[in-house]
């Protein structure tokens, strides 16, 4: 999930193609993409195949779910968290999808969904004593779409875990005391709803703004070597 025309379909398509192994120099359909300001994704949709396999001895099938864009100009505030929450709500690996480096407004996006979530799983019944629902949430991977950028900090984990650490420093009084509590809310929520969570970043698909606007009709091994790595990643 994340916000509208930022490459989701076209990355979920080219995780089908690994899953299904689809050859380099084959074309393949996947969800639906467009090279426009119009986007193609309506509200969820499930890809009907499942990969199978198996993880410390269970067997499991791994569904694909593709998330229409959020914050759309056309959509209300509401409809957004709605798409945002619901996704939540059927994954078990949630990837959270967004453009260059992490900052403020991604922050308070996720963790606006993440309290509505909470909400409607307390309301649901899926919550303890202590009003804990971390147990029923999904993992998270943030998404770095498009990065170019150094890792100060060694890794792209690291860098999520910067960007969510809470102030070190002695609350100050007035206004700015109040932002920083509500600051290091916002980041306590989102590490409490998501205690197993990783950071990975991605290179552009391509270098030509041409291909960029029909990568649903290049192949993969058309696509910048680095941009394919991430994916076999």
């Amino acid at each position: 999930c994340g916000r509208s025309r930022q490459g989701k379909s076209f990355l979920l398509n080219n995780l089908l193609r690994k899953m299904f192994e689809v050859g380099e120099d084959e074309t393949f359909g996947g969800f639906r993409t467009s090279g426009s300001t119009e986007p193609c994704t309506k509200g969820l949709y499930l890809w009907p195949e499942a990969l199978t396999g198996t993880k410390d001895g269970r067997k499991l099938s791994v569904f694909l779910v593709d998330s229409e864009g959020i914050d759309s100009y056309d959509q209300t505030t509401n409809y957004s968290a709605e798409i945002f929450s619901m996704a939540i709500l059927l994954s078990s690996v949630f990837v959270y999808n967004s453009m260059g480096a992490i900052d403020e407004s991604a922050i308070d996006k996720l963790s606006l969904v993440c309290e509505l979530t909470r909400l409607i799983r307390s309301t649901g019944g899926d919550v303890t004593e202590e009003g804990d629902t971390s147990d029923e949430m999904p993992s998270l991977i943030w998404l770095l779409r498009d990065f170019f950028l150094d890792f100060e900090d060694g890794s792209a984990e690291e860098y999520l875990e910067k960007a969510l650490r809470t102030s070190s420093l002695n609350s100050s009084s007035g206004a700015n005391s109040v932002q920083q509590e509500q600051r290091d809310s916002i980041r306590e929520a989102i590490k409490g709803l998501f205690p197993q969570r990783d950071c990975l970043a991605m290179v552009r698909p391509h270098t030509s703004e041409k291909c960029l606007r029909k990568l649903d009709a290049l192949k993969s091994s058309e696509l910048r070597e680095e941009f394919r790595n991430g994916v076999e990643s």
